[in-house]
């Protein structure tokens, strides 16, 4: 390998490298860039005349590509690629990696919980101020909030959806995957807005949501700690922030706190008619839950 650092290959956080040196590619480059990080999945058992049908690029451009991380042909790119998959974004490969990290100080509540903190201070200069407030705006008008977050974003989706219909707000969590998400993409239209919640590698239920998403021309609030730009370009608003060492099980804490600041935040927009939606919610329960009448 030339010029592509000290580290050892398998040791390279690919995903950080490419979006590292993304400004200083061609176009074509960029391309390549954009499909290989959005179907790393795929693409790492790919030869080289697979990867050049499927992103339409010429074999001397994907090998340039190659070249300019660092490599000295698709091959050894492609290799790399593959020991990335596996030490990174694999189930067990994640799993050994947190172990690892885990690994290299005492085990205690309290040295987790730090690791926890110093993410979330982290957040706050990651998490773009202007893009926070615009998001906020964002919710507060739209005529519809849909909010997609499957496997283990379901909980955060979930949280978001429960609170912001409290505000009376119309809401709608989508949790589901393959065929079954289609019926939930059936009605959205520009005047709604989807809230996407998506980490560590893009899912093809991802890459289908933003499909139609951008075929409807429906706003998109991402909330990710993807820098990709491939990924990142199709949301209107980006909630960026780390949530742990890359290839690790990182918690949900830091996105948690982006959902529950969203909340804050949307309800303040809303002024009285958040105070009022939740008096209203009081007053239902106490006519027909609370009442001798409905017992």
């Amino acid at each position: 390998m030339k010029g592509g650092g000290n580290l050892p290959v398998q040791n390279r956080n690919i995903n950080q490298l490419i979006f590292d040196r993304y400004a200083s590619f061609s176009a074509r480059q960029k391309q390549v860039a954009d499909y290989v990080m959005a179907n790393i999945n795929e693409v790492i058992y790919f030869p080289l005349s697979k990867l050049v049908s499927a992103i339409g690029a010429s074999q001397a451009t994907i090998v340039r590509f190659a070249q300019a991380l660092g490599y000295q042909g698709f091959n050894e790119f492609r290799h790399a690629l593959f020991e990335y998959y596996r030490d990174y974004l694999s189930p067990d490969g994640r799993m050994k990696h947190s172990i690892e990290v885990l690994e290299q100080d005492s085990l205690s509540y309290e040295q987790l919980s730090r690791k926890e903190i110093l993410y979330l201070e982290r957040s706050i200069s990651t998490v773009d101020n202007s893009v926070f407030k615009d998001s906020i705006e964002a919710i507060s008008d739209a005529e519809s909030i849909y909010i997609f977050g499957i496997g283990p974003d379901e909980p955060l989706a979930c949280h978001l959806h429960f609170r912001l219909r409290r505000l009376k707000l119309h809401c709608h969590q989508v949790s589901v995957s393959g065929r079954d998400l289609f019926e939930h993409l059936l009605v959205l239209s520009s005047r709604d807005l989807a809230v996407v919640y998506s980490f560590s590698k893009p899912s093809i239920d991802f890459k289908r949501l933003t499909g139609v998403l951008a075929d409807r021309h429906v706003p998109v609030i991402l909330i990710t700690d993807i820098k990709n730009p491939a990924l990142t370009r199709i949301a209107d608003h980006i909630l960026y922030a780390e949530r742990g060492p890359a290839g690790t099980f990182p918690s949900p804490l830091v996105p948690m706190a982006i959902t529950n600041a969203l909340i804050l935040g949307v309800a303040e927009e809303l002024e009285n008619k958040a105070v009022d939606a939740l008096k209203e919610l009081g007053d239902l329960r106490d006519r027909f839950f609370y009442s001798e009448k409905y017992k």
